[in-house]
């Protein structure tokens, strides 16, 4: 049976439900926060995690390679670092964080495929910067990705354009990630220089992958002699 007729009575002024005057009045402290406050509290947060990791690295306007970089929050967090004449290359593989990265005014980003890196960056990087790689085993199953470059292909040519003094600086955003990690620069020989938890809380620009936290993890190692 479908009913056709209008409703009896539709809402009046007098019936509404009314947001409370209390609500009202605090409504700017309980929203949620725009995408450029929640980008800048993660700025916030990462300025103490790069300064608590990297400040001590002497380089003066290095080369730095960004892998995964997605919209790259920490592009200008890196130049206020290491200063203005640094050389900086973001990678990325998808294009709406190449796009967004734009829009925020990034500079460094570009549109890549780390499995064929050496086709978008000359000569070696002093650091290399991975924040929050995508290591997860089973993350390339529902892709139906099942040949992982991650240990055969992209950290060889990570480490091919890494120099004897260079720095790749890695943060992974889950445990299993970070174990993996550990495994993969072993087996290529990295020298690895630091891998623990973060002790630097980073709150993320979005809900990822069910959590609002970005950079748990941290290892930081050098190139495989050669």
């Amino acid at each position: 049976m479908v009913i056709t007729t209008a409703p009896a009575s539709l809402p009046t002024a007098s019936n509404e439900r009314k947001v409370p005057e209390e609500l009202l009045r605090n409504y700017d402290v309980a929203r949620r926060p725009t995408f450029k406050e929640l980008v800048s509290r993660e700025q916030s947060d990462l300025r103490a995690v790069l300064q608590h990791y990297l400040s001590d690295i002497q380089f003066k306007n290095p080369r730095i390679l960004d892998i995964c970089c997605g919209t790259m929050h920490e592009e200008p967090l890196l130049y206020e670092l290491f200063g203005e004449g640094t050389s900086m290359i973001g990678i990325d593989a998808r294009q709406s964080s190449v796009e967004k990265a734009a829009e925020l005014g990034r500079k460094s980003v570009r549109l890549g495929d780390l499995r064929y890196l050496n086709e978008y960056v000359e000569g070696t990087f002093d650091i290399v910067v991975g924040r929050n790689v995508p290591l997860n085993p089973n993350g390339g199953l529902w892709r139906l990705e099942y040949d992982d470059p991650w240990p055969g292909i992209i950290f060889p040519n990570i480490a091919s354009v890494m120099n004897d003094n260079s720095i790749l600086f890695l943060t992974l955003l889950m445990e299993d990630e970070f174990y993996r990690a550990q495994q993969i620069l072993s087996r290529h020989k990295f020298r690895i220089l630091l891998e623990e938890k973060n002790p630097i809380p980073v709150r993320s620009d979005l809900v990822c992958v069910a959590a609002d936290m970005k950079d748990t993890y941290v290892i930081t190692a050098k190139a495989p002699l050669p």
